[in-house]
């Protein structure tokens, strides 16, 4: 095996996890400005109980991706949750700011490598089931 077949998988998915675990501590850090955030695109209900899942989401999946357990789960479901959250903040048909056009794109390209991770799987380095 080349050494960039090797290694490869392995740095991508730390990669993807890392940027997970970055973004729910950044939730942990900043509940109430998120709160605001997520108010100001319309979720008004419910707000707690949804940045709390989103939260746990990131930081169980991204942990996941990291050390490398049951890979594929975590990442389908960090693309249906980020597909959810590219579609409802970053609408930016709706929106005059042209980085929510910037961030649609960043998060579909984040989706495109969970899904090579989905289909192809961890790698050679993972935690044994």
């Amino acid at each position: 095996m080349r050494t960039v077949e090797f290694f490869a998988p392995l740095v991508g998915r730390v990669f993807l996890g890392i940027l997970f675990l970055f973004m729910g501590y950044g939730k942990i850090m900043g509940w109430d400005m998120q709160i605001n955030y997520m108010s100001s695109k319309g979720l008004n209900m419910g707000t707690p109980v949804l940045l709390g899942a989103a939260m746990a989401i990131e930081l169980l999946c991204g942990a996941a991706l990291v050390v490398g357990f049951r890979v594929k789960e975590a990442s389908l479901i960090l693309f249906l949750f980020l597909g959810m959250v590219t579609v409802l903040m970053h609408a930016f048909w709706n929106s005059q700011n042209p980085m929510e056009a910037i961030s649609f794109m960043k998060n579909l390209g984040i989706m495109g490598g969970l899904m090579m991770l989905a289909a192809h799987g961890p790698g050679p380095h993972v935690v044994k089931r």
